[in-house]
């Protein structure tokens, strides 16, 4: 029963990233279509948009930890 229960978990595991992965991929599809060079600005955009998403995360975690600790 434990094997076929640990069998099963690694199935849906497999199957919800290959889920992931075919999303991913419809998601870039429109990005491939575009000129390396339009490819390059794209991708460097997304990674200056999720270091700013990072930095608001950081930040409002710090600003709890400020009040957290004034608390005390």
């Amino acid at each position: 029963m434990d094997a076929e229960q640990g069998e099963t978990c690694q199935d849906s595991r497999h199957f919800k990233h290959s889920l992931y992965q075919v999303g991913v991929g419809l998601a870039i599809m429109p990005v491939s279509l575009l000129p390396r060079r339009a490819q390059q600005h794209f991708k460097s955009a997304g990674q200056e948009f999720t270091r700013g998403v990072a930095k608001i995360a950081r930040g409002f975690a710090d600003e709890l930890d400020e009040i957290g600790n004034a608390e005390k």
